[in-house]
């Protein structure tokens, strides 16, 4: 039976893990720091190849608007994703989050 004030039946509750900061050998890191630090490798290996957004977006299977918004970091992409990026650029995937 359910709380009439909280709504909860008094079982236990289950934490969700906040995933937005990990801690790793080398201290925490935020989600944020990750995405930042994709950003600026997916643009620096796309721009040694002197390739543009729609370049890398064909050859990708991606959109050019999609390129360019893990390139802001303002989309964090699955890692199915990242293979593609990594495989149009010729790197592995730990290359694209180093």
């Amino acid at each position: 039976m359910r709380n009439a004030v909280s709504g909860h039946s008094g079982g236990r509750r289950r934490r969700r893990r906040d995933t937005s900061r990990l801690t790793l050998p080398g201290g925490k890191i935020t989600l944020r720091k990750v995405l930042e630090r994709l950003a600026m490798k997916l643009k620096e290996l796309r721009r040694q190849r002197g390739w543009t957004q729609p370049v890398l977006a064909k050859r990708s299977g991606l959109s050019a608007g999609y390129i360019a918004r893990v390139e802001t970091g303002r989309h964090d992409p699955k890692l199915s994703t990242l293979v593609k990026l990594a495989k149009a650029l010729g790197v592995p995937v730990t290359e694209l989050l180093g």
